[in-house]
């Protein structure tokens, strides 16, 4: 039967072979020739997994005695003899309803016992876990606790918090605090009404001054000073309140910060501009302790809030100065500074007849100063209280629209009027020279 069968395969190939339904191998195009050679690995690969397979299970099998036994019988019957064997079966077991019943019941029971002892161990090794978790948690906390301690030198009490004061190698004292949530969002609501001062941070116009954040628009600003004068300037004028350089960083907000190269200040203060030129190249020398000018201030009045000291009237420190170290061995030397000065340029003008013609326009310029260390001391000292009396006005400007702004009723009306970088006034009626005379 099996030698018929593979005859008649054969002979039914052949027969697609001739009618061109089996295309040969060298007929095939390069695509088709690489999905038969896929399809030949793929059966190839089949055909020797089974036969592994196969093999490793005769080789795990044990043959037995038994076995041999009747294979050799086997092999000395011969093909009519099995024939005429008959091979009987054992008849299979019946089962009473009520029997079958039983026998369910009793694997149900099993079964159950079974799955309650797999949960009562699982449960077991569950609570066994999250008791060595809560207890590792515990641990790394008491010892986060223990390394802040004793980093920053803080008692911690259950159910409250305190400081502790301790010296430094110096004999300084110096003090801790840990704020609390409402603390810090007081805080941070202080620091930020500071921090958006118009004598604090500027605005920066135009769509480069924008930043989003959440789909929320806010605008830059760009602050005047540094941030370490601004938290000493914080400080002062919020007495009351104690916060570290470190945490008044932190709470700053983000669309506050200093001014890149793209925001240069193109409107900076004159009188500003040279004192704080003059501060820094005394500091830069040694003379002075800070570069700050507002820091020159405060060194030579009583309170800078108080109209009399800032205006030089007071009695008191009305001929009071800033301190100065002076090197006896650096006297006399000459120095140089910067210094906004308005001087007269020429200017060459062209004609329309094509001649030329020289004119004297006043420009304002970045210039370099030359004189000795005293005389830069000097000057400094004299430009003092005209400096204060000008922080002073710029001070109570700000504090006056502050004012207005938070007053402010129904009726009224806030104009804040930037001007253009060329801006300039016209009359509404001038003669005929005002406006052909305009360089």
């Amino acid at each position: 039967m099996l030698e018929e069968y593979r005859r008649k395969e054969r002979e039914r190939y052949q027969k697609r072979k001739q009618n061109g339904q089996i295309t040969k191998t060298k007929d095939l195009t390069k695509k088709q020739h690489e999905k038969k050679k896929k399809q030949w690995r793929k059966n190839s690969k089949r055909y020797y997994t089974k036969k592994r397979q196969l093999k490793a299970i005769l080789d795990t099998t044990p043959v037995s005695d038994e076995d041999e036994e009747a294979n050799e019988i086997i092999q000395n019957v011969s093909e009519d003899q099995l024939q005429h064997v008959e091979f009987q079966t054992s008849s299979p077991t019946t089962y009473t309803p009520k029997e079958l019943k039983k026998e369910t019941k009793e694997k149900e029971e099993k079964t159950k016992k079974r799955r309650k002892k797999t949960m009562q161990k699982l449960k077991s090794k569950l609570c066994s876990t999250e008791e060595k978790l809560v207890e590792r948690k515990r641990k790394e906390r008491l010892k986060r606790l223990e390394m802040s301690a004793k980093r920053k030198q803080v008692t911690i009490n259950i159910g409250g918090r305190e400081a502790q004061n301790k010296k430094t190698k110096w004999g300084h004292k110096r003090t801790y605090n840990i704020l609390s949530n409402s603390q810090r969002r007081l805080m941070s609501t202080l620091i930020s009404r500071f921090l958006h001062q118009d004598d604090v941070s500027t605005v920066i116009n135009g769509k480069s001054g924008e930043i989003r954040k959440k789909g929320q628009i806010f605008r830059k600003r760009a602050l005047t000073d540094t941030m370490a004068n601004l938290h000493k300037r914080f400080l002062s004028e919020n007495p009351r309140h104690s916060i570290s350089k470190a945490q008044f960083f932190k709470l700053k907000p983000f669309w506050i910060g200093q001014r890149r190269v793209s925001d240069r200040e193109t409107c900076a203060c004159k009188t500003h501009e040279n004192f704080g030129l003059k501060t820094k190249k005394l500091h830069q020398l040694g003379v002075i302790d800070t570069s700050s000018p507002r820091d020159l201030v405060l060194a030579s009045v009583c309170s800078v809030d108080n109209l009399s000291c800032m205006y030089r009237t007071c009695n008191k420190c009305k001929d009071k100065t800033f301190p100065t170290t002076l090197d006896p061995s650096t006297k006399g030397n000459i120095i140089a500074w910067d210094e906004w000065v308005t001087k007269s340029v020429p200017l060459i003008k062209r004609c329309k007849d094509g001649s030329t013609e020289e004119k004297e326009v006043r420009n304002v310029l970045l210039d370099k100063r030359h004189t000795s260390i005293e005389k830069l001391v000097e000057l400094t000292q004299d430009h003092l209280p005209n400096f204060s009396r000008h922080i002073f006005n710029i001070k109570h400007q700000f504090e006056r629209l502050r004012s207005l702004r938070e007053t402010l009723t129904q009726n009224d009306v806030v104009v804040h009027i930037d001007y253009s970088e060329n801006y300039a006034c016209k009359y509404t009626r001038e003669i005929k020279e005002t406006h052909f005379l305009i360089l």
